[in-house]
């Protein structure tokens, strides 16, 4: 009887670590990345990643320093952007830029041109002008790419920056 009731206790203590084990291991507490952006799921304990998520890689700005235009400034055509990038966002000294209305639409594409020696792994200065037309938008992105010529996703890196027209 005292050995049935020892496997019983074993058994339900198995039980239990297992459901511990799944649960810690099913994100629950954790966060997700869902559409390119870190989503909470729970209570997570540490705080949102700071690398990218999704196919291209969302970032923070550690990598690129945008001077002009600044977040949800007015722009008008032309418009010079400018700032600071690590070498590595350059291939043959520049990288893409697209400025893109609020549902998407492409206004123009153009490249961030280095000002100076871009194979280093130190930040760069670059230099860009936006010529287009808006149309009826009110607002959009520009969207910064690292020049990518090997085409792997998992080297994609974008920073984002809203404006207005």
């Amino acid at each position: 009887m005292k050995k049935g009731l020892l496997i019983f206790g074993i058994i339900i203590l198995a039980i239990l670590f297992g459901l511990a084990l799944v649960k810690g291991l099913s994100g629950e507490d954790d966060w997700l990345c869902q559409n390119g952006q870190w989503v909470k799921h729970g209570k997570p304990s540490s705080s949102a990643p700071t690398t990218g998520c999704g196919i291209a890689k969302k970032l923070v700005k550690p990598e690129i320093k945008i001077d002009a235009p600044s977040i949800d400034e007015k722009i008008s055509s032309p418009f010079n952007i400018s700032g600071e990038a690590i070498g590595n966002w350059y291939f043959e000294a520049s990288f893409p830029i697209q400025l893109v209305d609020e549902s998407g639409k492409i206004l123009v594409q153009t490249n961030g041109q280095a000002n100076g020696d871009w194979m280093t792994t130190d930040f760069v200065p670059f230099t860009s002008q936006l010529i287009f037309n808006p149309g009826e938008a009110k607002s959009g992105k520009i969207i910064f790419k690292n020049d990518n010529p090997s085409g792997n996703s998992e080297s994609q890196k974008i920073y984002e920056l809203s404006v207005t027209f």
